[in-house]
């Protein structure tokens, strides 16, 4: 099942894979609050457009996957891009970057998947102690972008602040790579 939202007024689509109903009942929406207990990850997931607006990144999906999924995940990357790059005339990463076969085998491999609140926030409590991945990704009709945030748990009192934004984008096309 695929996902789609639509932020207004610029127009922005960000599409999340959340293919698995098993893992519904593990997905926390951005700021409710969580079970008591545990490592927590929190943070703000923003964007900066090439045209220098910024926008929280409302209802966006991440999947919290293991660190050993990061070298599927950019084979997926891979593969799916010498395909697509194959058959047309454009080595254009724009339309090359498949975020549905990423998202995918993201998602498959996740341990935990949370949605941002409207104001781009979300949290993420009871991560086991070890290395992880941040998978999200951003679409809109002049950019894909996707994020693959290592993150380590060290112990279960953790508490981990991670912004997502430009300055940590594994790969982008077409937006601004800057700090906000």
């Amino acid at each position: 099942m695929r996902t789609r939202f639509l932020f207004l007024p610029a127009l922005l689509t960000v599409s999340v894979l959340f293919s698995n109903p098993a893992r519904a009942a593990e997905t926390v929406s951005g700021t409710a609050t969580p079970a008591a207990g545990g490592s927590l990850v929190k943070g703000v997931c923003t964007i900066e457009l090439k045209i220098g607006t910024h926008q929280y990144l409302s209802k966006m999906g991440i999947a919290v996957v293991p660190a050993g999924a990061e070298k599927e995940i950019i084979q997926v990357r891979n593969d799916q891009w010498r395909m697509r790059a194959s058959r047309a005339n454009y080595n254009d990463g724009f339309n090359n970057l498949d975020l549905d076969a990423i998202g995918g085998t993201a998602v498959k491999r996740a341990a935990q998947t949370v949605q941002t609140d409207l104001e781009g926030k979300y949290q993420i409590r009871g991560l086991a102690v070890g290395d992880w991945f941040l998978y999200a990704q951003y679409r809109s009709r002049y950019a894909v972008a996707y994020w693959l945030i290592p993150l380590t748990v060290k112990s279960d009192k953790d508490d981990i602040t991670v912004n997502i934004n430009n300055s940590n984008l594994r790969e982008v096309y077409n937006l601004k790579k800057a700090r906000w």
